[in-house]
């Protein structure tokens, strides 16, 4: 592609002075960029600035119902990363330029380049830095570019297309009569959209003519193959001439055809090479371009496009889908040459044996639909085993996600089981795909070569009736043996393919799913524009309007006039379902499922006489056989609006008619019961939903000024905390300003925080902000709200929940109204009531509609009740929390916090402070890596797993049919030179004879190379099942510590990646490897006897050259291809964190950045794999100069020693043939046992996964007690107890508490002061340090008992709600031990029944991933509703009512009291009312219990907790 005029290319540079003079990068250099005036050409506006940012604009405009269009002003995007990539600094080029960059002409085609690097790796262990920068035709940035601008006008095009075809088609409609037959309509069928083309968009992108380039060079390599053969027979025609002197040579003389054997190797060598180093680059660009297209699309897909989809699907597709394009494309020259190289095989076949020829040819027409059929099953298969990996990875992202409340609840059991049902069903489509493989391409199409020459043979004795002569049937053998590679690649490529098409599919149709739509504009409302216009009236739907009122001039920031908003596209087509077959159930599967249904009935049975004593209690039925509408009925649940609700499409809308102007400036409150609609409100405002009806969200620019981008700030209702310091996160990516930096935390009270954080505001922050409390990650994410000065509008998601009053109190007089947001518009979303009179305006929602707005003071006159939040505000005492701050007033309370930190510190020295500190800067640990060759034990393992037995016949097997083989071949030279013998003495031989012996080894060779395959499916699957199993029991056996250093991405990465590499690739290159291995022994060995031991003396320096190559290659590929895998992690832990937080993202409008950060990961990826695939080439090259030499060396001793008839002509038929064949073997197999190697690297980090995680204690002992027996009192004593994290400091401290059995304990403290980590004790999810400290439970040491007995005997209702894609059912009760009415019963109690009830699956409906189709209210409720059944006796409450809104939360608190009057329960709380009617109150501080007693006594005492409760109170009543 050339360059842009006015710059040079920059693929193009001066070679080091070592180099040639006239150096040049060439072909594969090419850098993929685009011109500048294409950029200048092709520029986006979106309407919705803060939504979709330019780089990443890539909209369906296909036309179908959930695709977002563009406007037809709307063009490919810009963005700096590409303006960067077409106007580089030279300067900078010069000093990231790669190795290659640098390399001459010569150099790159000889790849000398790569010597001193694979020399380096062989003396020392390789680093990332000694790879250096990939090549710039390679970087990320460049790859993405040019493929999204084809992309969008690819869009675009079939867009117009698709237009232009449906007016087509509606005008033949319209001509067709009124009263045409349905068969006439049919006839002309349905409109049908046509997709973009993302084949033709990657081709053309990365340059069609550099593709026909380099097949043009491996075509060119195929038939210059061809020159040793007819060599050969050049050669074993003149030595078996009478008259050698007058004999032809092929090559104007017999040492012509000597040289000729060495040269063709080798220049066929270097055009394959120069080919395969340009797929390469190819496969990496198709690679990069297509997993940024997936990375830029997750940041601009919609929710409705998100529904359509999961997390594992997506990381998915961005590691194994793209990985599958990657690997067809390094194969796609084998593929595209096979065809060519087996015609020139049989055309040269048919010149020595004539018509023979056809009974080949019509053998391999025969293979065409037994291929079709094989194909169409493998490619089946793949499918299968695709949809089934995608479910299993989605289900482990999960449950990384929610990993602490799985401990919590002991579910590791149920969860296991999940992820185990969805392996068998991915192995059973592996186990069809493995065997398929295994018979249809070992025994059909990898024998043919075998089989075709024995049919020739056969065929040719009978129609020709002559003598089969050495020339003649070594010849043959070695063109077959030409063939032997195109067979065994070309199924492999055609395999490649089929995958590949089907992962293009799968990614073209993400990147087809609807897109933010744009709704957001930055202009007033039609209706309104030109006026001062804005007060806010009800009209008599209490639907909101916009009026003049010249007595209220307004200047709004953001105009809503009767918008109706969806999570969903209500009026979408959901995609058509699958028809299912009906399949008849086998013997054995209709025993399994009466067995199965025997036990549902035995377990249903147990439920019901387990239920029968409540149920008599409680008066209500306990029948287990209750169906739905029973069961709502007999509860008083109404099932009236059941139906209505299902035929209805606005049961999904979220927001419907929602009108209201918010003034610049402003501070507006949002208010509503759980599920009212607040958080979708925001979401609306921020462009996140599906606009319905045209409905516009309207935000006017200031007053003279034009749009701005990135002016919106979000802090989201459940924080979203990046891998990154503290300091980062706030900053997120924005400059620093240390005087904005220091107003912002101390506006957010983040002062104290960062104080006792180990390295302060530099302290690394865990992935999902592990080792932050809930509070504080809700106070991070608004000071990353409140950061930015260019903020015009904040939008606030209930973050005072997470807070008590005096913290509360604090960010709402100093952040939210303090003046680091003056000027802002704030709109904030709240249950504090009491902060309402402070607001300008409210706004009451209720079921996705605005009640009530207007001033707090008029809707109080109006007798809103804002839905019984002001009663209960009335009752409040106070509120508190773990957030209460240490204040430097002198108050008696805050010196005795401050004293205990002095005190604790005074026992640490300063080394001891400065490790803390270090190692607070680095939480996340680095991944690991061993060094130097895989261990043998790896291999051991590997063998074991799949069965010792199967893994030791592979070499058995092989053995035996490489004998065949070349026991075929001598037989076929005794043959030979029998004939010869013959004619020469006038006699005949046994044809038929000679030819049984040779069918029967030639058939041996097929059988075994037929059980080898098979052997290598059994080994396969066995050892595919037995590591998933050993990874799935560690990880989840893990302890949260080790969830707390390491990424989700990593372990992702062991669970996608690593175990697709082991489910379908490792045997495959174990079986070639095993095979190369056999074949380069039995060539060697056959040339020595063929050469009669003459070669031996030759091969001592073909050897030592030989091993130096192979030393060197073997230990670089292995180390690089381990830093290419950790290279690799980050791409997968940067993926899965933006899915989890795209809407922040957009929000801040700082999708470049992270987009960034994905082009620079790939960018270190590239250089690293990329130096894997030269290093092959290089291998290859170096492994043909051996092979020429071994075949001129060959044919100089046959030449030299001719007088004295030293070697036979048969011999040296055979010997030629061999070392012809032993070139291609030497190379595939060097490349083959490396690839083991490097792929044996994911089999070893599964193992190190499965055997080097500590794992936690016992699950069950012989000690537990039983669950009926033990705890009855619920009695809890803490002696001595101390705990730490990790290595750090003590967080819990010789602590001691009775607690008596039943009674309500609350428990308060500051940030820091040790109550997450006192129920973290009582869990044992960290263990008490080991020095005589103990908790008692009932009498029980609980360190003395399985931890699936102590767990499933407590329960917890956790800060953040978890849940899980599954239906509801399997979210309250996993485990299936509950009754209908029972689920259905504490559904009521938490005030969901008839929620649930009007959802078209009830308890079965589908969660959606994260528990997205739930509001974080509703989320928590439902959290409830899992504590409850499991009916503890000791129950621990941590902050589970932050989310809920007061009316809900009184119900909830009067609920709790009721059903477990019993129990004993310990509550950390928000609202102080909560825990004001606790038996007793435990204040603890730094770890210490600093108070514990009644509420009245410690209130009467004065000290910490009446510091609180004087705090509160003044908060409320200013």
């Amino acid at each position: 592609m050339p360059a842009s005029s006015g710059q040079p290319s920059p693929a193009v540079s001066a070679a080091p002075a070592a180099a040639d003079a006239t150096a040049t990068v060439v072909g594969v250099s090419i850098a993929i960029a685009p011109s500048d005036e294409i950029f200048e050409e092709k520029k986006v506006e979106m309407p919705n600035d803060h939504a979709a940012p330019p780089l990443v604009t890539s909209s369906a405009l296909v036309n179908n119902d959930n695709g977002a269009s563009l406007s037809n002003d709307d063009k490919p995007s810009d963005h700096p990363a590409a303006e960067e990539a077409l106007n580089p600094n030279q300067d900078n080029d010069q000093q990231l330029l790669s190795f290659e960059d640098k390399a001459s002409c010569l150099s790159s085609w000889l790849l000398s380049y790569v010597t001193p690097l694979l020399r380096l790796g062989a003396t020392k262990i390789l680093e990332p830095g000694d790879v250096g920068p990939p090549s710039q035709c390679d970087r990320a940035q460049a790859c993405y570019t040019s493929v999204h601008i084809l992309w969008v006008a690819e869009v675009s095009r079939m867009k117009e297309l698709n237009e232009k075809n449906k007016q087509l088609h509606q005008l033949q409609l319209d001509k067709s009569p009124i009263d045409a037959s349905p068969k006439q309509r049919e006839k002309i069928g349905e409109f049908v959209p046509q997709n973009p083309h993302l084949a033709k968009v990657l081709w053309n992108a990365f340059g069609y003519w550099r593709v026909w380039y380099a097949v043009f060079l491996y075509v060119l390599s195929a038939l210059l193959q061809f020159m040793p053969v007819l060599i050969l027979t050049n050669m074993v025609g003149y030595f078996e001439s009478p008259d050698p002197e007058n004999y032809p040579a092929l090559l104007f003389h017999p040492w012509g055809n000597v040289v000729g054997l060495f040269v063709f190797p080798v220049l066929v060598s270097l055009l394959q090479t120069r080919s395969q180093v340009i797929l390469n680059h190819c496969s990496i660009f198709i690679r990069t371009s297509v997993s940024a297209l997936l990375f830029s699309k997750a940041l601009t897909i919609s929710a409705a496009g998100r529904a359509q989809t999961s997390t594992g699907q997506v990381v998915n597709m961005m590691s194994n889908d793209t990985q599958q394009l990657q690997r067809f494309l390094q194969f796609v020259g084998f593929t595209l040459v096979a065809p060519i190289q087996i015609v020139i095989s049989l055309v040269l076949i048919y010149r020595q044996v004539g018509n023979a020829t056809w009974v080949g040819v019509g053998f391999m027409i025969a293979l065409v639909p037994v291929n079709g059929f094989v194909f169409s099953k493998v490619s089946q298969m793949r499918r299968r085993v695709l949809q089934y990996s995608d479910a299993r990875v989605k289900m482990v992202n999960e449950i990384l996600a929610g990993v602490r409340i799985i401990k919590f609840y002991a579910w590791e059991g149920p969860f296991g089981k999940e992820v185990a049902r969805l392996r068998e069903k991915e192995l059973q489509a592996l186990t069809t795909l493995a065997y398929t493989t295994a018979i249809g391409f070992s025994l059909i199409l990898l024998s043919a070569p075998i089989i075709n020459p024995l049919l020739v043979f056969l065929a040719y004795i009978h129609i020709s009736g002559e003598s089969l002569d050495a020339a003649t049937a070594f010849t043959t053998i070695a063109l077959f043996n030409i063939m032997r590679f195109p067979f065994a690649f070309l199924p492999m490529g055609l395999l490649q393919f089929a995958q590949s098409r089907i992962a293009l599919r799968r990614i073209s149709k993400y990147l087809m799913l609807s897109e933010l739509s744009g709704y957001v504009v930055h202009e007033l409302p039609p209706a309104v524009s030109g006026t001062s216009t804005g007060s806010i009236k009800e009209n008599g739907d209490d639907a909101l309007f916009i009026e003049d009122d010249d007595e209220a001039p307004s200047d709004p920031a953001v105009v809503i006039v009767n918008g109706t908003f969806s999570w969903i596209d209500p009026d979408a087509t959901p995609p058509p379902a699958e028809p299912t077959k009906e399949k008849r159930l086998s013997r054995k599967e209709r025993r399994e499922t009466k067995r199965k249904q025997k036990e549902e009935n035995e377990r249903l049975s147990r439920a019901s006489s387990n239920s029968s004593m409540d149920a008599k209690s409680s008066n209500y039925p306990s029948t287990n056989s209750l169906n739905r509408a029973e069961s709502l009925a007999n509860l008083g649940v109404s099932v009236r609006t059941v139906d209505e609700e299902q035929e209805n499409a606005e049961s999904r809308i979220a927001l419907k008619n929602i009108s209201c102007s918010i003034e610049r400036g402003s501070l507006v409150a949002v208010v509503g019961p759980v599920g009212c609609g607040k958080s979708s409100f925001l979401s609306a405002i921020l462009g996140e939903m599906e606009a319905i009806g045209g409905s516009k969200v309207y935000m006017p620019p200031r007053s003279g000024e034009a749009a701005q981008d990135n002016v919106i700030s979000y802090c989201s209702q459940s924080p979203w905390v990046i891998n990154d310091t503290l300091r980062g996160n706030i900053l997120f990516g924005r400059l620093y300003d240390e005087a904005r930096y220091e107003l912002v935390v101390q506006a957010c009270a983040l002062l104290d925080d960062i104080a006792v954080l180990p390295a302060g505001d530099m302290t690394e922050i865990g992935e999902r902000g592990i080792n932050l409390s809930g509070g504080q990650k809700a106070r991070v994410a608004l000071a990353r709200a409140m950061y930015s000065r260019e903020s015009q509008l904040i939008l606030l998601d209930d973050p005072l929940s997470a807070v008590d009053a005096h913290v509360g109190e604090h960010l709402f007089n100093e952040a939210i109204t303090g003046e680091v947001c003056k000027g802002a518009t704030r709109v904030l979303v709240t249950h504090h009531v009491h902060f309402l009179p402070r607001c300008d305006s409210v706004i009451v929602l209720e079921k996705g509609m605005i009640k009530h707005a207007g001033k707090y003071h008029d809707l109080v006159s109006m007798g809103v009740d804002f839905a019984g939040a002001i009663d209960i505000a009335k009752k409040e005492k106070s509120e508190s929390d773990n957030e209460t701050e240490d204040k430097a007033n002198g108050d008696g309370a805050d010196g005795k916090h401050s004293g205990g930190g002095d005190e604790s510190g005074k026992g640490e020295d300063t080394s001891n402070a400065e490790k803390l500190k270090k190692a607070g800067e680095k939480l996340v640990e680095d991944e690991e890596k061993n060094e130097g060759s895989v261990e043998g034990s790896n291999y051991a393992h590997y063998a074991k797993a799949g069965g010792v037995i199967a893994f030791v016949s592979l070499f058995f097997i092989q053995g035996i049919g490489r004998t065949s083989e070349i026991m075929a071949i001598f037989w076929l030279s005794f043959w030979a030179e029998a004939t010869a013998n013959a004619a020469a003495d006038q006699t005949t031989v046994d044809t038929v004879w000679y030819l049984n012996i040779f069918a029967a080894f030639s058939m041996g060779g097929v059988l075994c190379l037929t059980f080898r395959s098979l052997a290598m499916a059994v080994h396969r699957l066995r050892a595919s099942r037995q590591l998933h199993e050993g990874l799935t029991k560690s990880i989840l056996r893990a302890p949260v510590a080790f969830f707390d250093v390491t990424p989700i991405g990593r372990i992702l990465n062991r669970f996608a990646a690593d175990m697709d590499k082991i489910d379908l690739e490792l045997t495959q290159s174990l079986g070639q490897a095993i095979s190369s291995i056999f074949s380069i022994l039995g060539a060697v060995s056959a040339i020595i006897a063929a050469t009669k031991g003459t070669l031996l003396i030759a091969m001592a320096p073909i050897s030592y050259f030989y091993y130096v190559i192979q030393k060197w290659f073997r230990k670089s590929s292995t180390e690089l291809q381990r830093l290419a895998s950790i290279a690799g992690s980050p791409l997968f832990s940067d993926f899965s964190q933006v899915l989890s937080g795209t809407s922040t993202i957009r929000a801040y409008g700082k999708q470049t950045k992270f987009f960034g950060n994905c082009q620079h990961s790939f960018d270190k990826f590239n250089a690293l794999y990329l130096t894997i695939q030269q290093a092959n080439c290089w291998l290859g090259l170096r492994l043909d100069v051996i092979g020429g030499s071994i075949g001129a060396i060959i044919g100089g001793i046959a030449l030299a020693t001719n007088d004295i008839k030293f070697i036979p002509a048969g011999w040296v038929g055979l010997a030629l043939s061999y070392a012809i064949e032993v070139t291609g073997y030497l190379k595939h197999g060097v490349r083959m046992i490396a690839q083991v190697e490097a792929e044996m690297n994911s089999v070893e980090r599964v193992l190190y996964y499965s055997n080097n995680v500590e794992s936690e204690a016992a699950p069950e002992t012989k000690l537990d007690p039983k669950p009926s027996e033990w705890p009855n009192k619920g009695e809890i004593q803490i002696k001595n107890a101390s705990l730490r994290y990790r290595d750090g400091p003590l967080v819990l401290k010789n602590i001691s508490v009775s607690i008596k059995g039943g009674e309500k304990i609350g428990v308060v403290g500051r940030t820091g002061s040790g109550k997450s980590s006192l129920m973290s004790a009582l869990f044992r999810v960290t263990e008490i340090e080991s020095d005589g400290g103990k908790i008692l439970i009932d009498g029980v040491d609980i360190s003395t008992i399985g931890l699936v007995s102590l767990r499933l005997s407590l329960s917890i209702i956790p800060q953040d709600p978890v849940m899980f894609s599954n239906t509801i059912r399997y979210n309250l009760d996993p485990f299936e031990e509950k009754s209908e009415y029972e689920l259905w019963e504490v559904l009521k109690k938490v005030q969901l029944a008839e929620v649930i009830a009007v959802l078209p699956g009830g308890l079965d409906e589908q969660v959606a991933e994260g528990g997205e189709n739930f509001s974080q209210g509703q989320r928590q409720l439902l959290c409830i509703a899992r504590s409850l059944l499991r009916k503890p006796q000791i129950l621990v409450m941590d902050e589970a009512t932050a989310s809920i809104d007061n009316t809900t939360d009184a119900v909830i608190q009067t609920m709790i009291r009721e059903n477990f009057a019993s129990a004993t329960v310990l509550t950390i709380a928000h609202r102080l009312n909560t825990i004001m009617d606790s038996d007793r109150v435990l204040v603890l501080d730094d770890g210490n219990v600093a108070e514990f007693d009644t509420p009245s006594a410690l209130i009467s005492r004065g000290g910490i907790f009446a510091f609180m409760v004087e705090k509160s109170e003044s908060s409320h009543n200013s």
